[in-house]
């Protein structure tokens, strides 16, 4: 759901070719094999408050979200540095915690249940296609900046993969992929916990409420 936003804030990721080096081997791969456990299978902590937005955070951690805020920082102001610190990017402010979860709830959940052509219709002010809630949340300048600084590693790292635009925007798609798994299997625990029946859009509309109200100011 709307993962081709992010083909429409990749300007900023497009490096010449000379930036990266790859160096190519020929030979047999042996793969390690990959060993499950079943006693760390499955949810071992069970939320003391089971509501729809503490069973998510059993999937999607503060912890990972923090992570996410770090990197996302540390790629923004790399990007503001080969940008000289022009456009839009010289408006970029630290994100936090609190704002990358009102960030997700909106670009996930919400914009999966209003769809529009385009991701800047979400702030049109054209009285036939508004929406006004995305504009009480986010300024559309500062989402597409949130949406083009998103990531995930050390951008200090010297792996040559990481450098490369098509990798970056492979890592944010799989992100969204596993967050949309996180969302289903935060439903299923919920369910389990509480015993109620609740469909699975109801509980993702549940979800962005809770996110909403406690991280939105």
């Amino acid at each position: 759901e709307n993962l081709t936003a992010l083909d429409e804030v990749d300007e900023g990721l497009e490096l010449e070719d000379s930036e990266v080096m790859l160096n190519w081997k020929t030979g047999n791969l042996t793969p390690r094999p990959v060993r499950f456990s079943r006693g760390c299978s499955g949810v071992i902590r069970h939320p003391s408050v089971t509501t729809e937005a503490e069973c998510f955070k059993l999937f999607i951690t503060t912890s990972t979200i923090d992570l996410i805020v770090t990197e996302t920082n540390s790629y923004a102001q790399s990007l503001r540095q080969k940008c000289n610190n022009a456009g839009k990017l010289a408006k970029w402010v630290d994100t936090t915690v609190a704002e990358l979860y009102v960030f997700l709830a909106v670009f996930f959940f919400t914009m999966g249940l209003v769809k529009k052509n385009n991701i800047r219709d979400y702030w049109t002010t054209n009285p036939l296609l508004a929406t006004p809630f995305f504009g009480t949340v986010f300024s559309q300048d500062r989402f597409l900046l949130l949406l083009r600084c998103l990531h995930f590693s050390n951008t200090t790292s010297t792996d040559p993969l990481r450098k490369i635009p098509k990798t970056i925007k492979w890592y944010r798609k799989l992100f969204f992929y596993v967050l949309d798994v996180a969302v289903f299997n935060s439903y299923v625990v919920h369910r389990q916990l509480t015993g109620q029946e609740m469909t699975y859009p109801q509980f993702r509309e549940n979800l962005v409420h809770q996110l909403m109200e406690e991280y939105h100011t």
